[in-house]
């Protein structure tokens, strides 16, 4: 494990070789960094920026620092001038947006508590409010651990008012500090965050900047990325948002002509897919005319390589109903799927979920199978396979898909044998293994099975 030193530690030596070796300033710093990297030390939350404090001083200075001081100072004043608190707050932003460890070291220095009790001073000064949320926003950038539960409730309780503005960076501040964060994630459900994110998504007229967040802070509450938490909560928080209408939020504004620009499109239909989690949600989806918006935002969309992934997401996730499954079908959607992924054939992210989608829609169901076929399906799967070796998720996804195409209509391996597939799938049995070897054993081809155990040497233990 690499070593790591304090941000006191890396001044203090850059000021001795500044003062006891009569290096320059950025000399000192570059020998210092050398010094330390020699040693096998992490630097990656360190500021190797030199800063000299204009008066002879002690020590080194930074100007993020410096920033924090002065709204301290301002925070324990309480008398200030306007201009001074905004360009103080403008310094800290600049640092922060430098880099983590200038986020590191000014949270290190009590930036959050100083910001905080700032917001909660501008609660009704809409212009220094919106001035201080940039702040923190950029502060917790990366550092979820920072805000606490006070802030928390904050944010919720005062995320509906007048201010587009104030709305938009409350909503911003909750996204970011639940990524990676699992019990912020359950602190910000437990307080209501995800009734008021849909109650402002319910709104009429509300900014798409607004609704694109939303539906962002939403889909974070839906994550399972933290490895400190042995379980998470993703799977609950979906359900709940399906229980308190958020299939009903995400459909309406599909239909609202004010949220047809792509970019909020992606955002919707990314978050639609994420409630998908249950076999009645997916039949809800289409039940409200989910499957019909999604796949005519997919023909009118056909460009944009964004909203076809998004789309893609939607519908390998509510295949997983058998219902909807013949609906999509019945739809036209194979059709769809197999000339979006043509048009976007040299786009990986495109052909893995494209293929993934395919494998999902014919799963168990000799119907979709032959309609897959008939459209030449193995051709363009085949062929993402070819454009895309390197690529762990096409080659997984498309064994997966021609797999499932032919687990149940045996009558089909010969054909996609003609033309190659034999071949790319043994090719991608180096990154999925298992895939690969269950699309050849289907396909009646050679390959060599492992049984791992056989129970021998070691005996049942009651």
């Amino acid at each position: 494990m690499a070593k790591r030193i304090t941000q006191e530690t890396f001044d203090a030596v850059v000021k001795e070789n500044i003062e006891e070796f009569g290096m320059e300033g950025q000399e000192a710093v570059d020998d210092v960094i050398k010094q330390f990297e020699s040693q096998g030390v992490n630097l990656a939350n360190i500021v190797t920026t030199l800063y000299l404090q204009k008066e002879s001083g002690d020590n080194t200075s930074h100007r993020i620092l410096e920033s924090i001081n002065k709204i301290a100072k301002i925070v324990d004043g309480g008398d200030y001038i306007d201009e001074e608190l905004t360009e103080s707050i403008k310094i800290f932003r600049e640092e922060c947006d430098i880099d983590l460890a200038h986020r590191v070291l000014a949270a290190a220095n009590n930036a959050f508590p100083v910001l905080f009790s700032l917001c909660e001073r501008f609660v009704d000064d809409e212009s220094s409010l919106k001035e201080v949320l940039e702040a923190l926003l950029c502060l917790c950038n990366g550092q979820p651990d920072l805000i606490t539960l006070e802030a928390i409730i904050f944010m919720i309780n005062h995320l509906e008012n007048d201010s587009t503005d104030v709305t938009y960076l409350m909503i911003k501040i909750t996204g970011v500090t639940s990524i990676m964060h699992e019990m912020n994630r359950q602190r910000y459900v437990a307080n209501g965050l995800i009734e008021k994110l849909l109650s402002v998504l319910k709104k009429e007229n509300v900014d798409c900047k607004i609704v694109k967040e939303a539906c962002k802070s939403l889909k974070t509450l839906t994550l399972d990325d933290d490895i400190r938490a042995p379980f998470g909560k993703a799977h609950e928080h979906a359900k709940l948002m399906v229980e308190l209408g958020a299939i009903e939020a995400m459909l309406d504004t599909l239909k609202n002509p004010l949220y047809q620009d792509e970019i909020t499109l992606i955002e919707v239909c990314s978050m639609l897919s994420k409630l998908a989690v249950r076999n009645e949600f997916c039949q809800q989806i289409v039940n409200l005319g989910g499957l019909k918006f999604v796949l005519k935002i997919l023909a009118e969309h056909l460009e944009c390589q964004e909203i076809v992934k998004q789309v893609f997401a939607v519908l390998k996730a509510i295949a997983g109903n058998d219902d909807v499954k013949i609906a999509i079908v019945n739809s036209g959607g194979t059709g769809f799927i197999l000339n979006a992924m043509s048009k976007h054939i040299k786009q990986s992210q495109v052909c893995a979920l494209g293929c993934g989608a395919i494998g999902a829609i014919v799963l168990r169901n000799p119907n979709h199978c032959k309609v897959v076929m008939d459209s030449d399906g193995p051709t363009v799967i085949l062929k993402a396979m070819t454009l895309h070796p390197n690529s762990k998720a096409v080659q997984t996804n498309a064994c997966m898909a021609i797999r499932n195409l032919i687990a149940r209509t045996k009558q089909y391996c010969e054909p996609i044998l003609q033309i190659g597939a034999e071949e790319l799938i043994q090719q991608a049995s180096k990154q999925c293994p298992d895939e690969a070897k269950a699309a050849l054993r289907d396909l009646g081809c050679k390959v060599e099975l492992i049984e791992r155990w056989k129970g021998e040497k070691n005996g049942v233990v009651n």
